[in-house]
């Protein structure tokens, strides 16, 4: 029996062990490392100042702990910050606190890069497993920069400008301007105060007229207020203004550095207009200027140009010659004279004689010289001008010789030189132009020959840019980088006798007979061999125009190998004996005039041929210590490849590349001053330079001294590398290290764990705080946060309070409506909103509660607003009155959360609080520091992902403008890129946006091969171009014709529209009706249809087209094509200009679809815009990437003057009850003042 009982209990043992896990034995897997899975932020979003705290999360895949104090690297700019890790805010995710600091910026605030987490000396780990520390890309999926939009503004307010000239006029004003950011409505109230303190008083800034005779009105957008004298006398500005830091204050809360001196004196800012004498004849007459640049620093006052940009900068009939100056004073103070200005001298018929332009003018205006018919002299352009503008010598068929262009010249504008038929001479185009634009130089028959410089990077000769040049004779040769030929380029150059094409492809051209319409003495076309198909050279029309028949021929160009230019420099002496040419083939008969020479003087020639490879030897020639030579070969009939090589040519000492010495630094403390100086060897003057790393928080590297400065703010050991440069190769790098000691401490330290959540009592809006929540909240670095109607978030060791003393926060809403209607009677023009909150602060004690009224540091409001509050006033407006206890009022300027509508102040007062705004309607700005930032926001405020994205020309627009349409079949937003390599803003766009496939508008001239590389490495590209804007626009209409089927939008394959090819408005005008609604957008020129275009609406069997433009950009005759020959029904949206024309398109689509269009008005099916997006009309930029929005949303797309609106623009809106505006650009583009007059004009 007992055996038995012995048996059965062995037998329940073993069954129980056979269920205990593996784990408790020791066997089994080991547990996966936790790694990081997001970074986000408990702090909302919206922008921050100087002491603000940022909590940042970090969360893990699994529970982990922490000891020490881990880190977080921070991208903020100037000076990179780390955030401390402060509290663990649940089982697998951390806190870290980052405070901002004087100078950090940030747009998006993200870290640096996936390795900076660091653990600093501390550990996260889950058991005994260290958890794996890399964070996703910045920017990407999971990382702080996609879960969160805050922006950083660390910098205070530098400078306050004054437009006054030593005076204020009776009954007159003057400008005040806040440099660095937009001042908060009390700070001008403040600086007023110190004025009026100092007007006939204190340290008399302001004399003449009394304090109570001066007013102070501030701008809405807070960076200008205008100072008004109603005295009956001028008041005189008789000092600087010193204004007091504390005075100084910005919006964001950021309180100036130090004193703010006005200087009365330099009173001038950028966009000013003054009027100063320039010379005509021997007179002095008063002529406009308007500043375009001043400088931060001390040294010149900045840049001028001549006229205010739209008007004649004299009186239009002032005769003489015209003396421009290199410099103009005003005030005592002289400004560079850089620019001729749009329009300056428009019509002077008057003007004669020679024009001479100063060596500081870089720029000549659109228009600037246009119909001076009456100069008759040289015309001398100086080596700094690199831009002539659009028409800007347009009819001065006066100014005579030679027209010698600067090698500076980079850019020549649509009838830059056009009918200038007094012109002789050989015309040589700088090397730095790539595209000849139309009728540049239509008309100049004076001109006998036509050349391009060494080296010439052009590509594109536009319509009739040569067109009538009757005097060009002999040989024209088209460079070897000329991509796109346009018709008529070369019609009428009656003197032509051959042409010889270097390029080894045909270049994009309808026919040789087309370009050289009317040449009748050309005898000769030279092209290369690669240009031939079987024993015919492939050029359309050629073998009727040109044949054995009429006496005329085509040539093959003979091609030549230019291999190589070698130099024999001896040392210390200022000649060299030899450069060395080499040919792979005999050149016969090549002299001295075909060889080129820059950087040297031409000496003597001799030529030898060895085993078929030809020698030129260049003998005695005069060069600088290390200068470059550069050889440039050309000969008619044949083709160098490389046209030229280039030469280093040493006659003096070797330079020497950069060897650091500098192998250790010592260490340093935190809040200690730290500076030591690196050490190199090496020719001329070394840069210094950080290699893919960081130095300590808080210290710099200066790139001119190499010295390391600064004062450390974190304990640690940090390794980097440093570089030296000096332009001899090889750099030298050095890794190097410090070590900051911690500052010595007497805190007590703080314990980790989780904090408490504050416990409120039972009476709604009252939250408790313990004295241990409080203590244990200041160790872990976490702050207060309550909410009851509005957001309050504080520090606690910000709280006035004693030792084991509880704190209590009570937050309610200001209902009485007596007192709301009292307080908001003192602010009419802020009654589009009315909130207001009581919030108090009390330390208690043993049942004693002592009120705090004054803070030891700033807390946040924040206020929520509903949807239907933010459909009835213009955010931009929303300001806080704080009201205090003795009746005082005091302004709040903070910043509005566009994504969560929401509204942040700071303070250090308790009292009581008034949210108010303007009534209008919400007008939201689009914008970046460029046009590839400002498309990436576009982009972020349209789509969430996309799968497709259109990639278009930042720098040019014909293939571009037909973007809006694919974007809108695609549902993809349009991005923009620089032609050579991938804008970085428009990749981080692409990668936030998850995008699967890029459409590439315009061939490799337009955006090169290397970024279509780039793209494809990760995603699927498509690129859609042709030989010319004109087939662009085709193809482009070829892939929406196929993807038809896929869109349900209205009438995509009955109609298209026709904008002109030679210009950007119209087009932009109506690429947002394009996207709604699939229309693809063809080109035309002005008197007739292309051929291809022709054929395409063929093709689709098109039966309706929406001509964009009056007769004067697409002229009637196209119009009679396309209803005569092709019969095709029409319909011209146009109006006097463009931004008519705008009107005008948004007026005809806004009942697009509608069955009776002629009674819109009434019928009931129509449908008013309730949005709509404004982009200056100036340039395409914007507008461009706007477009793709504007279709998505259904809105339309006016294109605005950069000052004001239109008046019947103002009528149309009106008339409608629009909930949301978008403002596309900075305000360079459009100003504050134009979007606050849209909100306003739209809320009427």
């Amino acid at each position: 029996m007992l055996k038995k009982r012995i048996l059965s209990i062995l037998l329940v043992l073993c069954m129980v062990l056979t269920m205990v896990p593996a784990e408790v034995f020791g066997e089994g897997e080991p547990p996966s490392p936790p790694t990081v899975t997001s970074v986000s932020a408990t702090t909302t979003n919206g922008s921050y100042k100087q002491g603000d705290t940022i909590a940042i999360t970090v969360t893990f895949s699994s529970a982990v702990t922490v000891t020490g104090t881990p880190r977080l690297g921070l991208e903020t700019v100037t000076t990179d910050r780390t955030a401390s890790y402060g509290f663990r805010g649940g089982t697998n995710t951390l806190t870290f606190i980052y405070t901002v600091q004087a100078g950090d910026s940030a747009e998006d605030l993200d870290y640096k890069a996936t390795d900076s987490l660091k653990l600093n000396g501390g550990t996260i780990i889950a058991g005994a497993t260290d958890a794996i520390l890399t964070l996703p890309d910045p920017g990407a999926p999971g990382s702080l920069g996609a879960n969160k939009d805050i922006v950083i503004d660390g910098i205070a307010p530098s400078a306050i400008t004054i437009s006054a000239q030593n005076t204020i006029p009776a009954g007159g004003s003057v400008t005040l301007t806040a440099v660095g950011g937009p001042l908060a409505i009390g700070s001008w109230t403040a600086i007023f105060n110190q004025i009026k303190a100092n007007t006939a008083a204190g340290a008399n800034w302001i004399t003449g007229i009394a304090a109570s005779d001066l007013t102070m009105s501030p701008a809405g957008d807070g960076v200008s207020a205008t100072l008004n004298n109603g005295g009956a006398s001028a008041a005189t500005i008789a000092a600087d203004f010193v204004i007091t830091a504390a005075n100084v204050v910005d919006r964001a809360g950021n309180m100036a550095a130090g004193n703010i001196t006005i200087d009365s004196a330099h009173a001038l800012v950028v966009g000013d207009v003054f009027t100063a004498n320039i010379t005509v004849g021997a007179a002095a007459v008063p002529c406009t200027y308007k500043i375009i640049e001043v400088p931060a620093g001390e040294g010149t006052f900045g840049k001028v140009q001549i006229g205010d940009g739209m008007n004649s900068a004299i009186a239009p009939d002032t005769a003489g010659q015209l003396i421009i100056p290199p410099t103009v004073v005003k005030d005592g103070k002289t400004y560079d004279v850089t620019a001729i200005g749009n329009n300056a001298f428009t019509n002077c018929t008057q003007l004669n004689g020679t024009l001479n332009l100063p060596a500081s003018v870089t720029t000549i205006g659109v228009a600037a010289f246009d119909g001076c018919s009456g100069l008759t002299g040289t015309l001398n352009l100086p080596a700094s001008v690199t831009t002539i503008g659009v028409a800007a010598f347009d009819g001065c068929s006066g100014l005579t010789g030679t027209l010698n262009l600067p090698a500076s010249v980079t850019t020549i504008g649509v009838r830059a030189f056009t009918n200038c038929s007094g012109f002789t001479g050989n015309l040589t185009i700088p090397a730095g132009v790539t595209t000849i634009s139309v009728y540049a130089f239509n008309g100049c028959s004076g001109l006998n020959g036509l050349s391009f410089a060494p080296g010439s990077q052009l590509t594109t000769i536009g319509p009739e840019a040569f067109q009538g040049c009757s005097n060009l004779t002999g040989t024209l040769t088209i460079p070897a980088g000329v991509t796109i030929i346009d018709p008529y380029a070369f019609e009428g150059c009656s003197g032509l006798t051959a042409v010889s094409f270097l390029g080894n492809t045909r270049p994009n051209m309808l026919e040789v007979g087309d370009v050289f319409l009317n040449c009748t003495l050309l005898a000769t076309v030279y092209v290369p061999g690669t240009w031939e198909e079987g024993n015919s050279v492939t050029l359309p029309g050629i073998a009727t125009a040109y044949t054995t028949a009429n006496g005329k021929l085509i040539r093959e160009i003979v091609e030549i190998a230019f291999n190589g230019l070698t130099a024999n420099g001896v040392a210390n002496t200022t000649t060299t004996t030899e450069l060395t040419l080499t040919f792979d083939s005999s050149v016969t008969g090549l002299a001295a005039g075909d060889i080129t020479l820059t950087g040297a003087t031409k000496g003597a020639l001799s030529a030898t041929e060895t085993n078929g490879v030809y020698k030129l030897a260049i003998s005695d020639i005069t060069v600088a210590d290390s200068a470059n030579v550069t050889v440039a070969v050309a000969k008619t009939g044949f083709a160098f490849t490389p046209s030229s090589k280039t030469a280093a040519v040493y006659v003096g000492s070797a330079l020497v590349a950069p060897s650091i010495t500098t192998t250790n630094l010592p260490g340093g403390t935190v809040g200690t001053a730290y500076s030591q100086t690196l050490a190199a060897t090496g020719s001329t003057s070394i840069t210094w330079s950080l290699d893919s790393s960081s130095l300590p928080a808080g210290l710099t590297l200066a790139a001119g001294t190499g010295t390391i400065s600064g004062t450390p703010t974190t304990s640690g050991s940090v390794t980097f590398t440093v570089k030296a440069t000096n332009g001899v190769s090889p750099d030298d790098t050095q890794e190097l290290s410090i070590t900051i000691a911690a500052r010595p401490s007497s805190d007590g330290g703080g314990g980790g764990g989780s904090v408490p959540a504050p416990t409120p009592t039972p009476t709604a809006g009252i939250f408790t705080f313990t004295p241990t929540q409080l203590t244990e909240m200041i160790s872990g670095n976490q702050a207060i946060q309550v909410e009851n109607g509005l957001q309050i978030t504080a520090q606690p060791q910000d709280i006035p309070r004693a030792e084991g003393e509880a704190l209590v926060i009570k937050a309610s809403e200001i209902k009485e409506s007596n007192t709301l209607n009292s307080f908001y009677l003192t602010y009419p023009d802020q009654q589009g909103l009315r909130k207001g909150y009581n919030i108090t602060f009390a330390t208690e004690k043993d049942g004693q509660t002592n009120n705090i009224t004054q803070l030891k540091g700033k807390i946040t409001l924040t206020f929520q607003l509903t949807e239907e509050e933010i459909q009835s006033i213009d955010p931009s407006t929303l300001v806080v009155y704080k009201e205090g206890g003795d009746g005082g009022i005091t302004t709040l300027v903070g910043t509005f959360d566009w994504e969560n509508n929401a509204f942040s102040v700071t303070t250090d007062h308790l009292c009581n609080f008034y949210l108010m705004a303007q009534k209008g309607i919400p007008a939201q700005r689009l914008s970046g520091a460029n046009r590839y930032e400002t498309a990436a926001a576009i982009s972020r405020q349209g789509w969430k992902t996309a799968n497709n994205v259109v990639l278009a020309s930042g720098e040019d627009y014909p293939d571009a403008l037909v973007a809006a349409t694919l974007a809108g079949v695609k549902d993809a937003p349009v991005l923009l890129t620089a032609k050579d390599s991938l804008s970085p803003e428009t990749l981080r766009e692409i990668q936030r946006l998850q995008a699967k496939n890029i459409y590439i508008l315009g061939g490799s001239g337009v955006i090169a091969l290397a970024v279509e590389d780039q793209l494809a490495q990760n995603y699927t590209t498509q690129r859609i171009y042709g030989v010319n804007r004109y087939e662009t626009a085709v193809k482009m209409g070829e892939l929406i014709q196929s993807d038809k089927a896929n869109t349900a939008n209205y009438n995509t394959s009955k109609t298209v529209i026709l904008a002109t090819g030679l210009d950007y408005p119209d087009a932009l005008s109506i690429a947002p009706f394009a996207a709604q609604y699939a229309l693809p957008i063809l080109f035309t020129g002005k008197e007739a249809l292309q051929e291809k275009t022709a054929q395409a609406l063929r093709d689709w069997g098109i039966e309706e087209v929406i001509l964009v433009g009056g007769s004067g950009v697409i002229a009637e005759a196209v119009g009679d094509t396309l209803e005569n020959q092709l019969k095709i029904k029409i319909t011209r949206l146009s109006g006097s200009d463009r931004y008519q024309t705008s009107l005008a398109i948004a007026q005809y689509f806004e009942n697009y679809g509608v069955a009776d269009q002629s009674n819109a008005s009434t019928n009931n099916s129509a449908k008013l815009y309730t949005k709509a997006a404004f982009a200056t009309g100036e340039s395409y930029a914007d507008a461009l990437a706007g477009a793709a929005l504007a279709g998505k949303e259904r809105m339309p797309l006016f294109l605005v003057n950069e000052s004001s609106l239109r008046t019947e623009l103002s009528a149309f809106l009106q008339e409608r009850q629009l909930q949301k505006i978008y403002v596309l650009g900075g305000e360079g583009a459009l100003s504050e003042v134009v979007k606050k007059e849209i909100s306003i004009k739209a809320q009427q």
